[in-house]
């Protein structure tokens, strides 16, 4: 079953599967800070860190969603339930909280801003193809090398 607006062949090609878009009902964004919930997770996650006296890495999400995207995906994104401009201020509103972190042995990697929005990189909103994977891979490797790894 094709649950993706990409799929991947055995040769890794993409393959597109456009079909029409049946029409979402979608809201309007009312977020207008990170959930305490998540404020929470990351704090505490720095915490154990700090405790063990380990390194902490933290990786922005990359997604597919950017203000011009085509309607005709809308479809095909799994949680695509706000206007694709309004998924765009929800993910950079978290990406920026995590962004803003400025700690000792706290490393933010800004993967977002390394992965294209586009079907090479991307099955749906959020997964990966085996391209962005190994683009991901080779991203991460040289962020690892030159920040933590000494």
């Amino acid at each position: 079953p094709i649950s993706a607006p990409g799929i991947e062949s055995k040769s890794n090609n993409t393959i597109l599967n456009l079909p029409k878009a049946s029409q979402k009902v979608k809201k309007k964004y009312l977020i207008k800070e990170v959930s305490s919930d998540f404020k929470y997770y990351v704090e505490k996650i720095i915490k154990t860190c700090d405790r063990k006296e380990i390194k902490c890495i933290f990786l922005t999400q990359p997604n597919i969603f950017y203000n011009e995207l085509d309607e005709r995906y809308d479809g095909l994104l799994k949680s695509n339930y706000l206007e694709n401009n309004e998924m765009v201020k929800l993910t950079k509103l978290y990406n920026n909280y995590l962004l803003s972190i400025k700690r000792k042995n706290i490393y933010i990697f800004d993967l977002e801003s390394k992965i294209e929005k586009n079907l090479l990189y991307f099955r749906d909103d959020y997964h990966f193809t085996k391209f962005g994977v190994k683009t991901i891979s080779n991203e991460l490797s040289e962020f690892l090398k030159k920040n933590i790894i000494n």
